[in-house]
């Protein structure tokens, strides 16, 4: 998984797409995942749409968007906390 994020940052997206980036990963090597993306997010203006079934990686987006049979059932934006680790402009979908 971390060579496919240095592969996905390498050409200088606007946007990445990540399906279940973390789910095979144990919990430190997660952890440096996402913040490698949220890193990326913030200083390169990087938009990432991560899609996941973990509630706690789903925690660190400014944005949700649940969704239930392949459709969005609602978008939930999460209140600002500049002070939580991991934070960035994220989106994730669980």
């Amino acid at each position: 998984q971390r060579i496919s994020v240095a592969r996905a940052l390498c050409g200088a997206p606007t946007v990445i797409f990540a399906d279940e980036p973390t789910a095979t990963l144990h919990r430190a090597d997660r952890a440096q995942v996402l913040r490698t993306f949220t890193t990326a997010a913030r200083s390169h203006g990087i938009t990432v749409v991560l899609a996941t079934h973990d509630a706690e990686v789903a925690a660190l987006a400014d944005r949700t968007v649940p969704m239930l049979d392949g459709r969005c059932v609602a978008t939930v934006t999460l209140p600002s906390k500049p002070e939580a680790e991991g934070r960035a402009a994220c989106s994730l979908s669980v």
